[in-house]
């Protein structure tokens, strides 16, 4: 799991805490076995993904790593969401037009409006940077990952070049895309025997709505996958 707030995180130094670290305890529960939990950054967890270093990792559905993990059984979506600022009117991805609109340089929202006109583009560096054009007027809206978002709205952290009523100038998200979250095993891992009890876990988590909860215990919404 990797540590970053609200996924796997600690407050004074205590016990650590989080949204994976929730999700964790139920699977292991459904398992009904012990798992060893590893806590690490998400450069490492990428430069190990389907080798013989870790078993069991939270990612991404992504067609990229299908050759490298069993895709185990999907947790729940988190997704791409578009922030307006306090007042401007956004209700659909359609109604960015004519807007000033910050997004990651390079991301998935640049690479899929590379040739759309419509809009005011404003790529940023990082996630912080476009909060800070938000809070400040600077953009009409972003276009930013949700837990991002949440981490950053909910995070006590000290936020410089923000005003000081921040939380207050931003308006209703609305979804751009999402993505599904699920549980992995790599197919390196010596214990491919485990896979079953893991779908069970899974399952059981998702009749349970683990995952909603988890979320809601870290400051973070809940977005549903667009099936559910």
């Amino acid at each position: 799991m990797f540590e970053s707030f609200p996924e796997v995180y600690r407050v004074d130094n205590g016990p650590y805490q989080g949204t994976l670290i929730d999700t964790f305890k139920v699977l292991e529960e459904g398992m009904g076995i012990e798992l060893e939990r590893q806590i690490t950054s998400w450069p490492r967890i990428m430069e190990y993904l389907g080798t013989d270093k870790y078993d069991f990792t939270f990612i991404f559905k992504v067609p990229a790593f299908e050759d490298k993990v069993h895709y185990l059984g999907k947790l729940g979506c988190l997704a791409d969401i578009i922030v307006p600022h306090q007042g401007v009117e956004i209700n659909s991805v359609e109604d960015i037009a004519g807007k000033n609109v910050a997004f990651i340089k390079n991301g998935g929202f640049a690479k899929a409006n590379i040739n759309n006109p419509t809009f005011i583009k404003s790529p940023a560096p990082d996630s912080p940077t476009m909060m800070r054009l938000l809070a400040n007027g600077r953009v009409d809206a972003i276009v930013i990952h949700s837990g991002h978002y949440y981490r950053l709205l909910n995070s006590h952290e000290p936020r410089p070049g923000m005003p000081g009523d921040w939380r207050t100038k931003f308006g209703f998200p609305v979804v751009f895309q999402t993505y599904e979250v699920h549980l992995t095993l790599s197919k390196n891992s010596p214990h491919q025997n485990l896979i079953p009890k893991a779908k069970v876990a899974i399952k059981k988590q998702l009749e349970n709505n683990a995952w909603a909860q988890a979320l809601e215990n870290h400051g973070m919404s809940f977005w549903p996958c667009p099936e559910d």
